[in-house]
């Protein structure tokens, strides 16, 4: 079956599916525009852009299967559906792009201080580095779930709706949607971090952390250099803050080039030796997810050898530098704890003694102090060994 499905059908389909969706009250205020080029230039742009905006929002067509402008509009090119020759490939990829494009209006609501929420608005400023976004466009946090989504819901609704066609091209669906999991699976949150804060610190001079994400002035002052780790609980949203958050932070390069280890606190270290253990064992993880989507050709050989390199790089950095010098650190302040602790118990075993004698009368009393003796005796041993296995 080739070439049949018109343009009016595909209108029919798109607005199906935005009913379907809207049913579930998260698209208030929005609405779907499944249209032609010409409906394209003709009616949206005149009514929704200055004319200073209309250059590059004509190049989106060509580069584009549709967008969601952010102020309730879903745009659906049909041109690039009505290419497409099979009526399996067409259904598909037009439930797709409704889905993502539907997704990306949801995003918008999710609360700043979400870790989803926060990720969106720093990969959203990351955009701003256009090339790094055409060139790397499908890593960032808010495509990924797009992506992910609009696979899941637009195979869903083949299932129902055409599962005739489904099962003609239900092999093409499970090998992307195994490519958009693994996209979901290898996402780096400290990395994008890093690289939303070179890009802030590049391009802003009167901009504040809050007017980017109000996670940021948590962790960073207003020049963008960061707080000391003291100085995080002032803010009262940080104790409820995702810990997922607070470990991509730690975890971020920019503020391990930055924090001096030795002057933590004993809990301070702890909180960062959790982000760094954590972060590290995702990307384990991730190197072996990445044996098994080269093992199922999910992505190219170029890819998986750029993932496998980067991943590398940074379970060594974690290993061989971060991890050891936090031990050692951290280490010196159980031993010096233990000196500490031990000097105070022999104090008070030689002030319990002394207190024995002065206050022993008779054989009874003499005997019960003496059992206190040997069981406070007991109990600095046994804390001790246990301290020192």
């Amino acid at each position: 079956m080739e070439k049949t499905l018109t343009i009016n059908e595909m209108k029919t389909i798109a607005h199906e599916i935005y009913k379907e969706e809207e049913e579930k009250l998260r698209y208030k205020d929005n609405k779907i525009f499944p249209i032609t080029f010409i409906e394209y230039f003709k009616e949206y742009i005149p009514n929704n852009f200055k004319l200073t905006k209309i250059l590059p929002m004509s190049i989106l067509p060509i580069i584009s299967g549709g967008f969601n402008d952010l102020k309730g509009n879903n745009i659906i090119f049909l041109n690039h559906i009505k290419r497409i020759k099979k009526d399996c490939n067409k259904v598909f990829r037009l439930a797709q792009v409704c889905y993502h494009e539907l997704r990306h209006s949801e995003q918008s609501t999710w609360d700043a201080y979400s870790y989803q929420g926060f990720l969106r608005d720093i990969d959203q400023y990351r955009k701003k580095d256009t090339f790094d976004y055409y060139n790397d466009h499908d890593q960032y946090s808010f495509e990924i779930g797009a992506n992910l989504y609009g696979v899941i819901k637009a195979k869903e609704y083949m299932q129902k709706h055409y599962p005739e066609l489904y099962m003609e091209q239900k092999e093409d669906i499970e090998r992307l949607l195994k490519l958009y999991q693994f996209d979901y699976m290898t996402y780096d949150a400290s990395y994008s971090f890093d690289i939303t804060l070179q890009i802030i610190r590049l391009l802003e001079k009167n901009k504040k952390p809050s007017d980017i994400s109000p996670v940021l002035e948590i962790f960073l002052n207003n020049d963008f250099t960061f707080k000391k780790m003291s100085e995080f609980n002032h803010n009262i949203n940080y104790r409820n803050l995702d810990k997922r958050i607070i470990y991509a932070v730690l975890s971020s390069k920019a503020f391990l080039s930055q924090v001096n280890m030795e002057e933590l606190s004993e809990e301070e270290l702890k909180l960062l030796n959790e982000s760094l253990q954590y972060t590290n064992n995702i990307y384990k993880r991730q190197s072996v997810l990445i044996e098994d989507a080269s093992r199922e050709k999910i992505i190219s050989y170029k890819e998986l050898l750029k993932k496998e390199k980067s991943l590398l790089n940074k379970i060594v950095l974690f290993e061989k530098t971060y991890l050891p010098k936090l031990s050692d650190i951290i280490n010196k302040i159980k031993r010096k704890s233990h000196k500490e602790h031990l000097s105070s118990l022999d104090k008070y075993i030689e002030k319990s003694s002394k207190l024995i004698k002065k206050k022993s009368k008779g054989f009874f009393s003499i005997a019960i102090l003496y059992i206190i003796s040997i069981i406070l005796s007991i109990i600095t041993i046994i804390y001790l060994l246990g301290n020192y296995r």
